[in-house]
């Protein structure tokens, strides 16, 4: 009679704890849910905000403010030496030049 009211009585210490962890995991799941939440709404707001601060008007009105101004005249240069093209030549896009290869050659 001792050995079953033992036996319960480990039972429902068991049950019990497996409860309390149980409740605690729930709760630590509907924190980290409502953090997400969170986080994903300030990451919206922080790329709403980058596409405001990096729109054509805003950035034409921050330099006019600031003193810019379009050239008068455009001159176009040509750079005599080897020149790369991009790796998505022949894929229908038109070549994207580089001049790295060669300033690197350069002494």
């Amino acid at each position: 009679m001792i050995a079953s009211f033992l036996i319960v009585g480990v039972l429902v210490v068991g049950v019990v704890s497996v409860q309390a962890l149980v409740s605690q995991g729930s709760f630590r799941m509907q924190q980290l849910t409502r953090h997400n939440l969170e986080l994903e709404q300030e990451y919206g707001r922080l790329k709403l905000q980058v596409a405001q601060l990096s729109s054509p008007g805003r950035i034409a009105s921050q330099a006019h403010r600031l003193g810019f101004r379009l050239p008068d005249g455009v001159q176009a240069l040509q750079v005599k030496g080897p020149v790369r093209m991009s790796a998505g030549a022949g894929t229908g896009d038109p070549p994207v030049f580089s001049l790295k290869g060669f300033l690197e050659q350069r002494p």
